[in-house]
């Protein structure tokens, strides 16, 4: 076997473990798996969970499984057959193709993820007794103004990115596409945040209410990150084009592309934290986090 059929194989065995991976720390696919998941969370938020919270977090997580299990079914299926030919015909494989089939199965199971997410963590059950708070909420109740900084500068820089390659005569129209996709699902996703954190809030108790809404802002922190799928490609894959395009010199492209992803980097670094405790605290200031 080639080098380039050795590297293929490896991308496609390690694409769909990644996605795995993540379908397994999330909700996890079975019983035990989803224990682990539930204790994650508990970490994260830091809150009282008693024998019933329990049975109803489960209960949630077995039905949230299913948006990230397709999403990564999806991704896999739409990369693997192309895969397969070009390692088993053991051509040379261009660079943009590899990262396509290590990007498409952790782009559509995040994807799944951050919908099902949505769906469940706002979904409340008729059956079930529940007292209403009708107090007004806003997106920002919910979220991480750090996390949603981020994201909105990842969007920013792939459209300036691919309208800087497009003035710059790059015959590609990808990155364009991308960046249009970035914008509007990002401004899709602020709109469906604000309509979702409008909702009123129901629960039996105070304990199953603070749970809900530390659900709710780890959901909503998830459909921020779709917007930034979208950039990524732009940022990661034809940025070094667009700047050659641009400047013309592989030194200073190797040098600007270092310095766009070492500040990508420290703004990660810098910005994003696990969402959820902080919204908590800022909706139960009163009781806070109890251990």
């Amino acid at each position: 076997m080639s080098a380039t059929t050795n590297y293929l194989t490896f991308v496609g065995l390690m694409a769909p473990l990644m996605a795995f991976q993540l379908v397994r720390q999330s909700v996890g696919f079975t019983a035990a798996q989803r224990a682990r998941a539930i204790e994650r969370l508990w970490r994260r938020l830091q809150l009282p969970i008693d024998e019933e919270q329990f049975g109803r977090l489960d209960d949630r997580l077995e039905r949230m499984r299913r948006g990230p299990i397709l999403g990564a079914a999806i991704g896999i299926a739409l990369v693997l057959p192309p895969l397969l030919i070009a390692a088993l015909a053991g051509h040379p494989a261009p660079t943009e193709f590899v990262h396509w089939c290590a990007y498409v199965p952790g782009a559509c199971t995040f994807v799944g993820l951050a919908i099902s997410t949505t769906v469940h963590g706002f979904h409340l059950d008729p059956a079930l007794p529940r007292v209403a708070r009708v107090e007004p909420l806003s997106r920002s109740d919910y979220t991480d103004p750090r996390s949603v900084l981020l994201f909105r500068l990842l969007v920013l820089g792939a459209a300036l990115l691919a309208a800087a390659g497009l003035f710059a005569g790059l015959d590609q129209v990808l990155p364009a596409v991308f960046a249009l996709a970035a914008i509007g699902s990002l401004v899709a996703v602020e709109l469906l945040a604000e309509r979702l954190a409008h909702l009123p809030r129901r629960a039996r108790n105070e304990l199953e209410l603070r749970w809900d809404d530390g659900l709710r802002a780890i959901a909503l922190d998830n459909l921020f990150v779709v917007p930034g799928l979208f950039a990524m490609p732009v940022l990661a894959f034809w940025a070094p084009d667009i700047i050659r395009t641009l400047f013309g010199d592989a030194a200073v492209t190797g040098y600007v592309v270092a310095s766009v992803a070492l500040g990508i980097a420290a703004v990660v670094a810098f910005t994003i934290r696990p969402t959820g405790r902080s919204s908590v605290e800022r909706l139960h200031p009163r009781k806070g986090t109890a251990a």
